[in-house]
This record gives structure tokens, C-alpha cells and sequence, in this order.
């Protein structure tokens, strides 16, 4: 390790600018991450990342919590397509821009964060094959890489698996956010030896908590869209027991019937108006239905810091955006997470051992009911349960260390 160095370190499949804010949370949070790395081992750097403008390559400031971190944006995602053949990617890459050439083959070390959750078929096949071009390109370019964490898996298919063992065994470290994840890794690959379980880096995010009206209760309900229109092929994808509209529908009406708390719809991921993901549509539609004055939209927010401090102000808060449920957790909030995916249950039950969640796979409309009603009668419980986790911080120390140990001192 030398001062002078300057460590380019190129962060794929990792958004900065999109409408949903959980995988927006997951890319300002291990730029923080990274800074603390680089500045603790006191060694400078560059990061590189792709913006929403494949041709856009200037430098970028975003300010996260005290600190101000800058990045260059660059295109690695080579258009639309999903061809992943080595030649094609090659070619592809060459012909885009010189400039994306050179950052790859100046690049030091490759890290992927999978959107947080898209390491995986779930979403299909294309999808995990788009994940995976940032691998074979660093493969190509005989880069180091490594997977910062995420959920990883399942891998449905023969081809999934095949394509993900290969990624596994060739890179220099994989992070696993959970129990499961670590657990899929060893079933694909028993003997390999690079894999160990951390935590997911948005529990960093920094935060400065909204504040109410006093004198009130505030219940947020995050409402995820893709679960409302039943996924993106819209026939219950994600094979939920109930049906997710009259769920939300029950949950809002419990609240106005036996409580007398002010309701926040909050949206976590706000795309274009009307979208298949655009939670912000149907907060809008449900306020519309129910005319209440104890019903509020929370605003559309532009950035995932203003989400987790709108949302830190709240005395009670669920959803089925995993993110939007980490921020709760992370700043203290009591949280009844909505599962549609073994995410949730990976971070929650297996690494947190915290046991109120609500599994939609499962549940049924009652059970899920009583657990709403059990869980906001037992708040101070979860709040004083959720104070004294040290799993997060432990976690998060242990990411920057190994971080530290791979990209500075290796």
C-alpha cells in the first residue's frame, strides 16, 4: 500500500439515478462504504459507475450525510441487448466509446452489488444474464471482482446455476447479505472457500428523522405497484396467497376502524406515472378511494435520504419494499416487513431473529390481520427490541474491514 496510488474501482449493476429507491439506497450507501474504506486505509481513489446517459462520462458530487463523494459515470451495460458472448461483448464495448475501454482496462477492481436482489432467475433469465455481464467483462479484461452484498439466488433453471457457479468460482470474494444466500452458494459450490454472510450496506444510509405532529399516532404503509398489478407478467408472479389490492384494502381499513392513527402511504420506488412499478400511483388512487383526512401521500421523493427521513419520523411502519423496511429498522422505527420473497426472511429471521414479518406467500388474509394488530399493539416492544440490535453495526464494520483487506491490501 503505498499514498500515492489511486485505486479505480468500478461499481456495476448499481443505479444512481431511478425511480426505485431501495436499489438507489444500496448504491449511496456502499459509496459511503467505500469512502470510510479508502479513507481508514488512507488511500485515494476513483470510483466509476453508470448513470442513467450511456454517453454521459462527467464527474459527479452527490452529498451523503457529512460527506460529499464524487464518481465518474461511464456505460458498461452496452445497450439493450442480451448477448453475452465474449467476442460480442468485446466488440460492443470497443465500438460504444474508447472511454469506456480505457476505464476497464485502467480499472484496479470490479465490485457488483446485483441491484441488491437480481443475482438471481426470479426475475428471468435475461435479467441474471444482464447482472452478468459486468463478471465476464472483468473476466475479459483480467480484473478482480468481487460480489458486495446481496441476496444471491435462487437459481431455477440448469442454466442459472451453471452461470452463476462460474461467477462464484472465478471471483476474489462473495458477499452474502443473509443466511440463505451464504447457504444457496455452499449447495452450489460445497468446497469454495470465499463466501461469507454480512449484512445489506443500506443499514448505513445516513438519515436526519422527520418530525410530526406530536399528538398524533403516524402509521406508514409502504405499497409495493409490481405486487398490486401481480407482478411484471401480472398473474401473481410472486404466488402470494391473497390477493394483495384487498389485502391493503383490509390493512387500511383496520387502521381507520380500531385506531385512531394518521395514515402515511408512503412509495418507495416512483417511475412514470402509472407505471407497472410506480408505487406512487397507487398511493394516490387508494387516498382517492377511502376520503379520509387520517389518510396522507407522503411526498414523491427524489432521493432515497429523503424517503429514510420521512420515514424515520414514524411510530409504526410496514410494507412489502424491502427497503423501505430497512430504513424503518435502521432508524429505530417498530416494522412489520410484508415477504413476497425469501429476502425478507433471510434478513429478518435468519440474521436479525426478528420475528414479526408477515410471509404473503403463506399467510392468510386473518392471520395476517392479527399479526398487523399484534405488532402495533406491541410497538414500544419492537422499538426497544430493534435499540438494542448490535448485529447491523457489527456487520457493517466487518464489510468495511474485508473491504479494506481486498481492494487495499491485497
Amino acid at each position: 500500500m503505498t499514498e500515492s496510488k489511486c485505486y479505480k474501482i468500478i461499481i456495476g449493476n448499481s443505479p444512481i439515478i431511478n425511480g426505485n429507491k431501495g436499489c438507489v439506497a444500496l448504491t449511496y450507501s456502499i459509496l459511503y462504504i467505500l469512502d470510510e474504506v479508502m479513507r481508514s486505509a488512507n488511500c485515494n481513489y476513483e470510483l466509476f459507475l453508470r448513470n442513467s446517459l450511456d454517453k454521459d462520462f462527467d464527474i459527479h458530487t452527490i452529498t451523503i450525510g457529512d460527506r460529499s463523494i464524487s464518481y465518474q459515470s461511464f456505460a458498461y451495460t452496452l445497450g439493450k441487448e442480451h448477448n453475452t458472448s465474449p467476442l460480442w461483448l468485446l466488440k460492443a464495448l470497443f465500438w460504444q466509446t474508447k472511454i469506456n475501454w480505457r476505464i476497464w482496462k485502467q480499472a484496479d477492481f470490479v465490485l457488483d452489488i446485483g441491484e441488491g436482489d437480481s443475482y438471481s432467475d426470479i426475475y428471468g433469465l435475461k435479467r441474471l444474464k444482464k447482472e452478468n455481464r459486468i463478471h465476464l467483462l472483468a473476466q475479459l479484461f483480467g480484473k478482480p471482482y468481487g460480489f458486495l452484498p446481496q441476496t444471491l439466488g435462487p437459481f431455477q433453471s440448469t442454466s442459472a446455476q451453471r452461470q452463476a457457479k462460474q461467477a462464484f468460482q472465478r471471483a476474489a470474494f462473495v458477499m452474502a447479505r443473509d443466511t440463505l444466500s451464504l447457504q444457496m452458494i455452499h449447495k452450489l459450490l460445497p468446497s469454495y472457500k470465499h463466501a461469507k454472510e454480512y449484512i445489506d450496506v443500506a443499514f448505513v444510509l445516513p438519515y436526519k428523522a422527520q418530525h410530526f405532529e406530536e399528538h398524533k399516532c403516524h402509521v406508514g404503509l409502504n405499497i409495493s405497484a409490481l405486487l398490486w398489478h401481480g407482478g411484471y407478467r401480472r398473474n401473481n408472479q410472486f404466488q402470494l396467497r391473497e390477493d394483495y389490492p384487498t389485502l391493503i384494502q383490509h390493512i387500511i381499513t383496520w387502521f381507520l376502524d380500531n385506531t385512531t392513527a394518521q395514515i402515511h402511504l408512503v412509495a418507495h420506488v416512483i417511475s412514470q406515472r402509472g407505471a407497472i412499478e410506480d408505487d406512487y400511483t397507487v398511493c394516490l388512487q387508494l387516498c382517492e378511494q377511502f376520503q379520509s383526512n387520517r389518510i396522507t401521500v407522503a411526498p414523491a421523493f427524489e432521493t432515497p435520504i429523503e424517503a429514510k427521513n420521512y420515514i424515520a419520523g414514524l411510530d409504526f411502519f410496514m410494507g412489502a419494499r424491502m427497503h423501505a423496511t430497512i430504513a424503518a429498522f435502521s432508524a429505530g422505527v417498530p416494522v412489520l416487513p410484508m415477504a413476497y420473497s425469501r429476502k425478507f426472511n433471510g434478513l429478518y429471521k435468519e440474521t436479525l431473529n426478528y420475528n414479526y414479518l408477515i410471509d404473503l406467500k403463506q399467510d392468510t388474509m386473518n392471520q395476517i390481520i392479527d399479526m398487523v394488530q399484534e405488532s402495533f399493539n406491541k410497538r414500544d416492544e419492537i422499538k426497544s427490541f430493534i435499540a438494542q440490535q448490535t448485529v447491523p453495526a457489527q456487520r457493517i464494520n466487518l464489510i468495511i474491514s474485508d473491504l479494506q483487506h481486498y481492494i487495499c491490501l491485497k
